[in-house]
């Protein structure tokens, strides 16, 4: 299955969102948890994300940079 990719991109913001609107209406230890959680799971996501585009634009322009160093 495939996920378009503008839902693909706001997934973890609606993560962090949802973590955080039900932490704040959370009454039970259970739930103060589940919350974080889904607060937290949200984050690492974006981070994942973030730091594997990074490494693949510095990869890509160094083969760039290589490439037309030889041709």
């Amino acid at each position: 299955m495939v996920i378009p990719k503008p839902v693909y991109e706001i997934l973890p913001v609606i993560y962090v969102g949802g973590g955080i609107a039900c932490i704040s209406i959370s009454t039970s230890t259970a739930a103060l948890l589940s919350s974080l959680l889904l607060a937290i799971t949200g984050l690492l996501v974006l981070i994942i994300r973030r730091n594997y585009r990074t490494a693949r634009r510095t990869y890509t322009s160094e083969a760039s940079a290589l490439f037309s160093i030889h041709l």
